[in-house]
């Protein structure tokens, strides 16, 4: 990156760059600057004074555009550090975990865990959207899920269902989005053993009256879990349909020359 920084403030620029280098091995002493040893005035004191040097507003007025954003990721990892070693019990679990060889996550990793566990909240509002069956507000927190988590097959498959019901949208649309949602779960390598992407795989071939690519699916979804409870209740209602379709004229033919036949 080229630094476009004045000769005066070109120190803060590098403190910005130096610190958020820092940020990936995890080591708080180090961020703050100090002993593993130090006391709590001496952990105090170097927190206030790199906070003041590198709080985002002080490198907005010193127009460091290109570090505003670095420079936020430093001053939370100064901010957890700080929080971490000026508390006694959470300092000794930290120095227990780095003593123990187990790294502390990096700033990169805390962001993705923050985004999962965001996704999480998003996915369980969805889900108690679809047992209410307010679908428009379910897909829109099952997108904001899969937004934050994109490679979870669950989302997608959820996704995929509430948009297939989301009656304010009109059907043929609505219905191949679901299908690419869906596909895309059944393609994931993140699959659980549950088998719900070839269950609402079947749902999708049911809304379509394509009762042959409806059985395949959910045979495919036994398959894998057997004692599924919804696809195992769809697999009768199809057993049942298939029983009391009426015959065609063919048929009834065929079976008055049996009739007939037998009569003499």
């Amino acid at each position: 990156m080229t630094d476009t920084a004045p000769e005066s403030e070109r120190p803060i620029a590098d403190l910005v760059r130096e610190k958020h280098a820092q940020l990936a091995g995890g080591d708080y002493f180090a961020l703050l600057g100090v002993s593993r040893d130090a006391d709590p005035t001496a952990i105090k004191a170097a927190y206030f004074g790199l906070a003041k040097l590198l709080h985002p507003d002080m490198i907005a007025r010193l127009n460091l555009a290109e570090l505003e954003k670095p420079a936020v990721e430093v001053f939370k990892g100064l901010s957890e550090a700080y929080a971490t070693l000026i508390d006694r019990r959470r300092r000794v679990e930290y120095m227990a975990r780095t003593a123990d060889g187990k790294a502390l996550p990096t700033a990169q990793e805390k962001v993705q865990r923050d985004a999962a566990s965001e996704a999480r909240i998003y996915f369980h509002k969805g889900t108690l959207m679809l047992q209410r069956r307010v679908h428009a507000e379910a897909e829109a927190c099952f997108r904001k899920a899969v937004e934050l988590d994109p490679k979870n097959s669950k989302f997608m498959v959820n996704l995929g269902w509430a948009i297939m019901n989301n009656d304010a949208k009109p059907l043929e649309p609505r219905l191949e989005e679901s299908r690419q949602w869906i596909e895309r779960a059944l393609e994931s390598p993140n699959q659980d053993a549950s088998g719900d992407p070839y269950y609402y795989m079947a749902l999708y071939y049911k809304a379509r009256g394509d009762a042959v690519r409806q059985r395949s699916f959910l045979q495919d979804c036994l398959s894998i879990n057997n004692r599924h409870v919804d696809a195992l209740r769809e697999q009768r209602l199809l057993a049942m349909r298939a029983r009391k379709r009426p015959e065609s004229p063919l048929m009834k033919q065929i079976q008055a020359f049996i009739d007939k036949y037998k009569k003499k």
